[in-house]
């Protein structure tokens, strides 16, 4: 490989790019150490959870998960810590500042040995959308199904209707038949 010696102005133009195109990307990227404490935060968290990155630095992530889901990302940093270079994916509530919580879909992937890195890297990425589509898609098609059942208990009202119409002729006729004599 070969090494590039950057002077101290480029270094700095190098790291202002990369972070202006860290903060116009959808995602949120973070990494975390192994005990699960933010070691960076992108500035885009702003806009997506409403947290400030210099104030989540040193603060550990469990807090940010969603109480029910908690137990469950822990289980699965653990098993991410087993292995470098083990990636995860996996959904829960993130709460943003406001207290709200949002669905997410995270993806983790266990880069402690890479020089360059040295912990968890981990990419958020807003589900509340997807989330939204599947309820409403849900719904949808409840009503479908209430819709044809509907639609079968009218169908079997109006034979059971035609049947009895058919045996009332009958028997309007046998009358009409008896009133003649």
């Amino acid at each position: 490989r070969k090494q590039v010696i950057l002077s101290s102005n480029q270094l700095v133009q190098s790291e202002m790019k990369q972070e202006a195109m860290i903060s116009n990307i959808s995602d949120v990227i973070s990494i975390l150490d192994k005990k699960g404490h933010f070691r960076y935060v992108s500035s885009n968290i702003r806009k997506k959870f409403g947290w400030q990155p210099e104030e989540m630095i040193g603060m550990e992530s469990w807090q940010f998960i969603g109480e029910e889901d908690r137990e469950s990302v822990k289980t699965a940093f653990l098993k991410l810590l087993d292995q470098a270079d083990r990636s995860i994916t996996t959904e829960f509530h993130f709460r943003c500042k406001d207290s709200a919580e949002k669905p997410i879909q995270l993806t983790a992937k266990n880069l402690l040995n890479d020089p360059n890195v040295q912990g968890i890297l981990i990419n958020y990425h807003d589900i509340s959308n997807r989330k939204r589509n599947e309820s409403e898609k849900r719904k949808l098609q409840e009503q479908l199904t209430q819709s044809r059942k509907m639609e079968a208990i009218g169908t079997l009202a109006g034979g059971i209707a035609h049947d009895f119409n058919n045996i009332l002729g009958v028997i309007i006729g046998y009358c009409e038949m008896t009133s003649d004599e």
